[in-house]
């Protein structure tokens, strides 16, 4: 059944084995991995493309509009995406959404360096809108449902930690090395998340969605 993980697992008088373990399966960590790498991803490119419109435009004000724009979609499609994912395929619609918007970083990271930029920011945001839910959605497939809280719970808080390491991460990266190198982190992130996503099973059994 693959290798697991096991936390939190104390000794009792009777068993000296793994009762009491939280087992948590091989393919979970790879979800658990991808989850995290995107989030780093989503930070980065938050902070870089921020920091992009100001040293375009030179106007602290217009920076801050693109970093709220950035999070409209999140705001008002999320909800709605969160409904429509939960009868499709979830890792379908997160491997998909991964490479989108790798490609298009990446189309921005070649628009800005050719002197012709696109408006790909909230391209880039609709999709992460649709990817959020999916990847807490498809937890159940890949842990025991009994496992569920703790699966979700452990997600959240380790892409939070992750999105604040990115905040602070992005500066540096932008400062020493250039927005550039922060986007071509950002394209990587997305396509490692990818590459996981595609290498993780779901459980069939639990497969119970219409047509992506």
């Amino acid at each position: 059944k693959g290798s697991a993980i096991f936390l939190h697992c104390p000794k009792t008088a009777n068993n000296t084995g793994t009762s009491g373990c939280i087992s948590i399966p091989e393919e979970y960590m790879k979800l658990l991995a991808a989850n995290t790498v995107n989030r780093f991803g989503d930070s980065i490119d938050a902070i870089a493309f921020t920091w992009l419109i100001y040293a375009l435009t030179g106007s602290a004000a217009w920076s801050a509009a693109i970093f709220g724009l950035n999070q409209l979609p999140t705001m008002f499609i999320q909800p709605l995406a969160g409904v429509w994912v939960e009868k499709k395929d979830k890792k379908k619609i997160m491997l998909w959404t991964d490479i989108i918007r790798g490609l298009i970083v990446l189309g921005f990271a070649v628009t800005y360096m050719t002197g012709m930029l696109t408006p790909w920011l909230m391209v880039i945001s609709t999709a992460e809108a649709f990817r959020i839910p999916a990847g807490s959605a498809i937890v159940p497939q890949i842990i025991d449902l009994k496992y569920y809280s703790f699966g979700n719970a452990f997600n959240s808080t380790l892409s939070t930690i992750v999105q604040l390491i990115g905040y602070g991460a992005a500066g540096g990266i932008i400062s020493v090395f250039g927005v550039q190198a922060a986007m071509g982190i950002d394209v990587c992130s997305y396509m490692i998340s990818a590459v996981l996503i595609a290498c993780m099973k779901q459980r069939h059994g639990e497969q119970r969605y219409g047509q992506f």
